[in-house]
């Protein structure tokens, strides 16, 4: 599964605008299309607005993307969504392998992709994952 962690730097005073561009024509036209919205959120103290839509390979977002941008919908919006939008982050993420319960100091991260930035080589002396062993379950 790939996602998309979609980070809108809203332009001032026009955050209410873009949240109904957004519920009134952008998720409507991803839901008619069959591309998932795992959910959208409002920054309390930035004009930034948050989403995550999800896919099943890259090669769904390809095909997806071209149906969106090609649709009638959007096509007749025009620019509308670009003129509220300062800036545009979109971070591409994958799900993990699980950390090894067998050898924790092994465990790897598996296909973790972010867009800006390069994997990072782990060194053994770094903490993965921090298990609370006293606890009772």
């Amino acid at each position: 599964m790939i996602f998309q962690l979609r980070q809108y730097d809203i332009h001032p005073g026009k955050m209410l605008a873009w949240i109904e561009v957004f519920e009134t024509h952008i998720r409507p036209l991803h839901q008619r299309l069959g591309m998932t919205i795992h959910g959208a959120w409002q920054a309390l103290d930035t004009n930034t607005f948050i989403w995550i839509r999800g896919f099943e390979t890259e090669a769904a977002i390809d095909v997806l993307e071209a149906a969106y941008f090609g649709s009638p919908e959007r096509k007749a919006l025009g620019d509308l969504p670009q003129q509220l939008i300062e800036k545009m982050t979109i971070t591409r993420l994958t799900d993990y392998a699980p950390p090894s319960t067998i050898y924790p100091d092994r465990a790897v991260l598996s296909g973790i992709r972010l867009a800006f930035m390069e994997p990072q080589p782990l060194h053994r002396h770094q903490t993965l994952l921090s298990l609370d062993t006293s606890a009772s379950l």
